[in-house]
C-alpha cells in the first residue's frame, strides 16, 4: 500500500536529496513539501505548502492525513549566529513534530541529525542536535528513528570553510572506513527505507 509523506528541510542538501529519493521510489501517493519557500520541482505526486516555522502551531493542516514526517531541517551557526542555529536544528524541528504528532496525528517521524550528537557536549552543534534528539523522542512517535550521517559528500548552494578542509583529509580516511563519509544521496536513501519498514 503505497504511503504519504511530509519533508521538513527540503530547501537544504540532504532534504532536496530526500524529495528526490521519496519520488523515485514509487512507494509514496503523496509528498508534503513544507517549509518557509518553494522548491523547484514539479511531480504529481509533490504538493508544497509554505508555512511560518515561528507560529507553526498556526499550520498544524499542513501534517495531516500523513503516515510518516521526515526531518532534514537545519542551517548553520555561519548563517543564522548561534541563537538562530539552536532556534531552527532545535526549536523548529521539536515544534513541527509536537505539531505534527498532537494535531495532525503522524505516528511515525525520521530525524536527520548528525554523527556525534549529544546533549551534554559542551560544544553547540553536537549539544543543539542531541537536545533536539531527545526532545522529539519526549514526544512519545510510535516510531521515531534518526539518522546520524558523518560527514556529508556532495554539492552545497553555500560552502563552508572547515568542510572544504576537511575533504583534503576525508579522502585518505575513506580508505580505512566507510563510515567516515556518505553522499547525501545515500542519507537519502536510507530515509526512504526506513519510512517503508
Amino acid at each position: 500500500m503505497l504511503r504519504s509523506a511530509f519533508v521538513l528541510g527540503a530547501s537544504g542538501a540532504v532534504g532536496s536529496k530526500l524529495v528526490d529519493a521519496l519520488v523515485s521510489s514509487h512507494q509514496f501517493k503523496k509528498i508534503r513539501v513544507i517549509g518557509r519557500r518553494e522548491i523547484p520541482l514539479s511531480h504529481e505526486a509533490v504538493e508544497q505548502v509554505l508555512v511560518d516555522f515561528d507560529a507553526i502551531e498556526n499550520h498544524a493542516e499542513a501534517f495531516k492525513d500523513m503516515d510518516v514526517g521526515f526531518c532534514a531541517l537545519g542551517t548553520t551557526r555561519a548563517k543564522a549566529g548561534k541563537e538562530g542555529f539552536y532556534k531552527v536544528d532545535h526549536d523548529y524541528v521539536v515544534n513541527s513534530a509536537k505539531v505534527a504528532k498532537s494535531q495532525g496525528g503522524v505516528k511515525e517521524f525520521i530525524l536527520v541529525t548528525s554523527v556525534g550528537s549529544n546533549e551534554n557536549s559542551m560544544f553547540l552543534y553536537p549539544k543543539t542536535k542531541g537536545e533536539t534528539e531527545r526532545d522529539v523522542a519526549a514526544l512519545g512517535f510510535e516510531k521515531f528513528l534518526i539518522v546520524r550521517p558523518g560527514y556529508l559528500e556532495g554539492p552545497r548552494e553555500e560552502s563552508r570553510l572547515l568542510e572544504s578542509v576537511g575533504k583534503v583529509f576525508i579522502k585518505p580516511l575513506k580508505m580505512i572506513s566507510n563510515s567516515i563519509a556518505i553522499s547525501m544521496e545515500d542519507v537519502a536513501k536510507v530515509n526512504v527505507l526506513m519510512g517503508l519498514v
